[in-house]
């Protein structure tokens, strides 16, 4: 009876954290707002993971949830994030810094990376982010969403300034679009230009395709625009080509491009660390055709 009497005690005991532990987190889930600069605001959702931006400008303060949500963790998980229209930028990367797409491995110690710090399978590409960016939108700062991995996302007419690194920190990204009417900047199959497409500015990271031919009309390459992308294995230049920029095919995969017409001028980091199938060939070149000089 002692025993009985024993393990029921036990049972009760542990409803009763389980309760409290359901209870807690029912508690704490709940939307919070408040200012992140000038005009600007924020709302979240911590149920639903849904990071609201609104009100009118530049959003130039780090958002953080912590205290309003009476967490020690600073870091918050974002599973959909919504710019309203009347937003017209996000200072920098400093503005989503504790912000990120999954909840796994986060931790008071926790610093975001650029994307390399911790693998992740690219096959979770298919659940990133999907981000709209609104009219009235008009710079896409360097590495503005911070750790939020996007999928894809929609740039709009009124952007007219890409900074460089834009979406240096995106691993999962696999598809630009842009307005047809952006005076600036186009897209093609998912690949970002400039207007005229003589510049290849980004080509996403995680775009699958083994061989990519490079439109005839591109005379230089954007710094960074290959980089990282574990898909890309050859890349045909057009003969025309003028420019490789710096770090074009950092950390890339390709182990082949070719430029029948020769490069006329190449940043000596544009081929840096590349992951070719047999391992990383550190500042290794294979050309063909006409051998091009190094800035």
């Amino acid at each position: 009876m002692k025993r009985a009497g024993y393990i029921i005690t036990l049972m009760i005991a542990f409803w009763m954290v389980a309760g409290g532990l359901f209870f807690a987190q029912s508690v704490q889930a709940k939307v919070v707002s408040g200012s992140c600069g000038g005009e600007t605001k924020y709302r979240y959702d911590s149920k639903s993971k849904k990071l609201e931006l609104y009100g009118r400008g530049v959003v130039s303060q780090t958002i953080r949830v912590d205290e309003q949500l009476s967490r020690k963790n600073r870091y918050f998980q974002v599973k959909k994030l919504v710019i309203r229209q009347g937003i017209t930028a996000i200072k920098d990367s400093s503005v989503l810094q504790y912000a990120s797409e999954e909840e796994r491995g986060i931790s008071d110690d926790y610093e975001p990376g650029w994307g390399f710090d911790v693998w992740r399978g690219l096959g979770d590409a298919t659940e990133k982010l999907y981000v709209k960016l609104p009219e009235g939108f008009t710079t896409i700062t360097a590495n503005m969403f911070g750790d939020i991995q996007v999928r894809e996302i929609y740039i709009p007419a009124s952007v007219t300034k890409i900074e460089e690194g834009a979406f240096g920190a995106q691993i999962y990204i696999t598809n630009i679009r842009v307005s047809s009417i952006n005076p600036k900047y186009r897209s093609q199959n998912g690949v970002l230009y400039n207007k005229k497409m003589t510049t290849l500015i980004c080509y996403p990271m995680s775009k699958k395709g083994s061989t990519f031919v490079v439109p005839d009309t591109v005379r230089k390459t954007a710094p960074l625009s290959f980089r990282g992308n574990y898909y890309l294995e050859k890349v045909v230049l057009p003969k025309n080509l003028r420019k490789l920029g710096r770090g074009s095919f950092l950390k890339s995969a390709i182990s082949e491009w070719r430029c029948d017409g020769g490069v006329k001028k190449y940043a000596k980091s544009a081929f840096n660390y590349i992951d070719a199938a047999d391992g990383c060939i550190d500042n290794s070149i294979l050309f063909y055709g006409k051998r091009s000089e190094g800035l």
